[in-house]
């Protein structure tokens, strides 16, 4: 069998550098917008809610999936769940996503939410017959992250708080 070989540790350890940096931040950026793609069905008014202090617009957007607006700084992020992140590596349509996001913005995030990425994997691979290694997962993770950054939440709620602490 494949295993995923990002760890917990590692993921952990990592996520704790990045909520440092978010902490020790020098300056406030101000953000005055949301606009929430109106495609994102049952997040968006989870989206309308979560960032009501924001405020929130639900908008089609060409590009991502949520962008923070403010300051003269646009935060690009594009949601997946682990089966949907999968899969559109599988197809190269998230290299597409990720070739028109940081191509037209500054800073862009590919948010992936999932409690366990080897089982999506297996789902995958069940209901499809296609059969993704964990290599080739890790290929695509890093050549996203050189030009983006990938982050990992387990829950929609953490995703959404994930987001607002790095826009």
């Amino acid at each position: 069998g494949h295993h995923y070989t990002l760890g917990r540790h590692q993921t952990y350890r990592w996520c704790k550098d990045i909520m440092k940096r978010i902490n020790t931040k020098q300056y406030e950026k101000i953000i005055d917008a949301v606009y929430i793609d109106d495609r994102e069905n049952k997040r968006k008014d989870y989206g309308l809610k979560q960032y009501v202090s924001l405020n929130p617009s639900i908008h089609h957007l060409d590009i991502g999936d949520y962008i923070f607006k403010g300051n003269d700084i646009e935060v690009v992020f594009e949601y997946k769940t682990g089966a949907d992140f999968i899969s559109s590596i599988n197809n190269n349509h998230l290299h597409n996503q990720v070739v028109e996001m940081t191509s037209n913005y500054e800073y862009t995030f590919i948010i992936v939410v999932t409690e366990n990425l080897q089982k999506d994997i297996d789902k995958l691979y069940y209901s499809t017959g296609r059969d993704m290694t964990t290599n080739q997962i890790n290929g695509a993770l890093s050549t996203f992250n050189t030009v983006s950054t990938v982050l990992y939440a387990q829950s929609t709620f953490q995703a959404f708080d994930l987001m607002m602490r790095m826009a």
